[in-house]
């Protein structure tokens, strides 16, 4: 039987240190075939910044590159 299609995106996650926001890229990705059905396993990225919109591009650079979608 064949493998079921792997469900991916990449989301850019706001956080706080010391109270200053700082952003975090991560992968997810969601496999029917794995067994728990509406669960993703999440990738962080290793990319941390404080700025919004350099995260943001960061994160449509890896989707343009990964061939996935990236969600709010």
């Amino acid at each position: 039987m064949a493998k079921s299609k792997v469900d991916r995106y990449v989301k850019v996650e706001k956080h706080y240190k010391h109270d200053k926001p700082y952003y975090l890229v991560k992968l997810f990705a969601k496999n029917p075939d794995a067994g728990r059905l509406g669960t993703y396993n999440h990738f962080p990225l290793r990319y941390e910044t404080q700025n919004k919109m350099t995260a943001d591009s960061y994160a449509y650079k890896i989707s343009r590159c990964l061939e996935v979608p990236v969600r709010n």
